[in-house]
């Protein structure tokens, strides 16, 4: 439980759920003015899918209304949710458009090609983390669209927005940046080790490199 609460104390929401090992934890927070002081957690069993695309049930909704009710049925919260479920990747596109509707558009046939998700289920988010004239360098992350939309409109349900959705790796290297760990010029490793998956997240000069 200490883990989710070092990885990803929720600031605004106060509130964070996070959906790893065949368990989901939840934590809720207070700030008063000087620490973020937890005011309840959760945990409870539940065996996640065993396939990459991680489809869940109708088994969502009893859980979300248990674990919602034992932190006092917060109204916004955060979602932290297994690695496997995103795919990310350094990208370089040589025309980078300025109008956001062809953003969008290179960013999936990107996703497509790069990180092998099918382009008319997916999410995508973009970094840039170089750009000179037309050229841009791009850090590009994925995931289902019907996953996370799924577990937004499960909590929406229950009165509750989900407004902030990350990973496990995703969020300790957001830590870490902020605490200047990544200021380096040597390249930095992020390992994350559970029962399923082991992920490395490689960085170099602060930027992501390689996940």
């Amino acid at each position: 439980m200490n883990r989710i609460w070092e990885m990803f104390p929720p600031s605004l929401p106060d509130t964070s759920f996070m959906f790893e090992d065949n368990y989901v934890y939840g934590i809720r927070g207070k700030f008063d003015g000087k620490n973020l002081n937890i005011v309840s957690k959760v945990n409870e069993y539940f065996p996640l899918p065993s396939t990459e695309e991680m489809i869940f049930g109708e088994e969502v909704l009893p859980l979300a209304e248990r674990i919602l009710l034992s932190l006092g049925n917060p109204e916004r919260a955060s979602l932290v949710l297994p690695d496997t479920m995103f795919r990310m990747q350094t990208v370089e596109i040589e025309n980078f458009p300025k109008d956001r509707e062809e953003i969008k558009k290179i960013l999936l046939w990107q996703a497509r090609r790069n990180l092998a998700h099918p382009v008319n289920n997916l999410r995508v988010r973009h970094k840039i983390l170089e750009k000179e004239g037309d050229f841009a360098k791009i850090w590009l992350t994925a995931a289902s669209e019907e996953t996370l939309s799924f577990f937004e409109k499960t909590f929406r349900e229950k009165q509750c927005h989900i407004g902030f959705i990350t990973s496990p790796t995703l969020a300790i290297s957001e830590i870490l940046a902020q605490k200047g760990f990544l200021e380096t010029n040597d390249v930095v490793l992020i390992m994350s080790i559970t029962s399923k998956s082991l992920t490395f997240f490689f960085f170099k000069d602060a930027k992501p490199l390689f996940y």
